[in-house]
């Protein structure tokens, strides 16, 4: 009797344990679902809109190029002699005929010393040989022999003279050494680099365009022209060559030459972009701001009686900071602008 009583009291307990843990998840349930926000299909989202109308628009057209230098040279010895020293580092900004590397012209200059006593030698001789042959002391052809002697020697001395002078490398123009190729003790010959100078007071810029965009350049027009690095320094470029044949990509090559700042701030190697603008007549212009979606399948929201529709349209260019809508809406359409966080398909919105 005493154990049926306790297996109907802990039978009891159970229930009400049971009992006690769903009611505690029923309230549970209920705060978070308080707290939970639901999605209320009447609430108008507030958004800015504009009504789309036609315009006479400006297409710009943009094209992305590399700036290079003007100039680049690998400057080398005009002779064979072993580097004495060199003069200038990478960076360093040098002039015209300036010093770069100099050679050893010890040789040089010793076989010079030696030429030029070989023509002071001849030159006693053909006037004590002028004075003799006036005299009638000697045959003229003696004299011509000698004068003949004296010309070569003086050739020599002369060849000599511009060797040793060659032993100082000169910068060809104004620029910046880029590069260095050697140091003392090493041996410099014709053809063998020494050291790079490039020219970036003037810069070339090249961009690659279409044969459908090639007619909007012509040579000796100036163009605006930016820096990716420095996008507010000005810039201007004037077309110097335009490509008469295509790359494999089918795009011909335009090149602008561009006139460095005060500096040289922008150096070879650097990306720029320029645009070029044409009449495109009437047309729906939208900001930036409103085009949605992809670019290969953009979108723009349109109010219909008071909610969100989402159209496909065809983007046909920029004009000025929008861009040019050429076919999925008409004049007239309200066009939302901002405020696309809460947007979907269908939801009410009001114009704030």
């Amino acid at each position: 009797m005493m154990r049926n009583k306790g297996r109907i009291i802990a039978v009891v307990l159970g229930i009400a344990v049971i009992a006690a843990v769903a009611v505690k998840l029923r309230s549970n349930r209920s705060t978070v679902e308080s707290l939970v926000y639901e999605n209320d299909d009447d609430r108008a989202v507030s958004v800015e809109v504009m009504q789309a109308r036609m315009q006479d628009t400006e297409l710009e057209t943009p094209f992305t190029g590399i700036f290079r230098a003007n100039r680049e040279v690998k400057v080398s010895a005009d002779i064979q002699a072993k580097v004495e020293r060199v003069d200038v580092t990478e960076g360093q900004s040098v002039s015209k005929g300036q010093p770069l590397v100099i050679l050893d012209g010890s040789l040089l200059a010793l076989k010079l010393k030696a030429a030029n006593a070989q023509v002071q030698a001849l030159e006693t001789d053909v006037k004590r040989l002028t004075a003799l042959t006036k005299a009638d002391a000697v045959p003229a052809v003696q004299l011509e022999k000698a004068e003949t002697g004296l010309q070569t020697a003086q050739a020599e001395r002369d060849v000599l003279a511009e060797q040793l002078s060659r032993t100082t490398v000169r910068a060809p123009f104004s620029g910046v050494v880029t590069a260095r190729f050697t140091d003392a003790g090493a041996f410099a010959a014709p053809g063998v680099p020494l050291v790079e100078v490039t020219d970036i007071s003037t810069l070339r810029f090249t961009v690659r365009v279409n044969e459908t965009d090639l007619s909007l350049f012509s040579k000796g027009i100036t163009h605006p022209v930016t820096s990716d690095a420095m996008t507010d320094l000005p810039l201007k470029g004037s077309v110097s060559s335009i490509g008469s044949k295509a790359d494999q990509a089918g795009l011909f090559p335009v090149e602008l030459e561009v006139m460095n700042s005060d500096g040289h701030p922008v150096r070879a190697g650097m990306f720029g972009r320029m645009s070029m603008k044409r009449p495109g007549g009437r047309a729906i212009v939208l900001p930036t701001t409103a085009i949605q979606g992809t670019d290969a399948r953009p979108t723009v929201v349109l109010v219909r009686n008071g909610r969100a529709r989402f159209t496909e349209v065809a983007v046909g260019g920029r004009a000025g900071n929008g861009q040019v809508i050429s076919s999925g809406i008409a004049e007239g359409d309200t066009v939302i602008t901002t405020g696309f966080i809460d947007i979907t398909e269908n939801v009410p919105v009001k114009a704030r």
